[in-house]
């Protein structure tokens, strides 16, 4: 015969038992009986420990989904979870181009150039072990060049007068601008 405790509480018998609200470190024990036909018996018993279910996290989104060189990044878990309940902490790792920044919050500063990959990587810990890491990359994108300023000179013109156009431009990444100048009359370009 079979008998099975839970914490020292006999909770069933039988040969298998279907654990269920049992939570991590509680103490399983079975304990079998064995009787031969001239009444003679045998005991034995043995014990286990309910183990930690490791928590995890679904999946990682980056925001902006397409940086600049000058946006700072949100890194997010979704679907956090723990089948034990212990309440979950999450750790934050960031690599620029593969190497491993100081930054451990969910946000990173901007400190990175065009084309540059960024990836979070997320582990997710229950205060007893860490679960798998899950990560997401990115790839810092162009910022496109600015004009400042445009102006036509002289500001009053006449049939036969030469017009020259001065602008302003700049670029937040840095690169160099190069102007290109369409000339329209009455809204077709000449």
């Amino acid at each position: 015969s079979y008998e099975w405790s839970h914490n020292g509480a006999v909770i069933a018998t039988g040969s298998s038992l279907q654990l269920s609200s049992l939570v991590y470190g509680d103490t399983i024990t079975c304990t079998a009986t064995a009787m031969d036909s001239d009444g003679e018996q045998a005991v034995a018993s043995a014990d286990s420990q309910i183990g930690n279910s490791l928590p995890s996290a679904g999946s990682v989104a980056l925001s902006p989904a397409s940086p600049t060189a000058h946006d700072d990044l949100s890194c997010s878990a979704s679907s956090v979870f723990d089948a034990d309940g212990h309440p979950v902490s999450l750790s934050y790792a960031w690599f620029i181009d593969g190497v491993q920044q100081a930054e451990t919050s969910s946000t990173l500063a901007a400190a990175y150039s065009v084309g540059s990959v960024v990836r979070c990587e997320v582990t997710p810990n229950d205060g007893i072990d860490s679960g798998a890491v899950v990560f997401a990359s990115t790839t810092v994108v162009n910022s496109l060049p600015t004009v400042s300023s445009a102006s036509l000179s002289p500001s009053a013109v006449y049939t036969n007068d030469n017009i020259t156009a001065t602008a302003s431009a700049s670029d937040a990444d840095g690169q160099s601008v190069t102007l290109r100048y369409d000339w329209y009359v009455d809204g077709a370009m000449i």
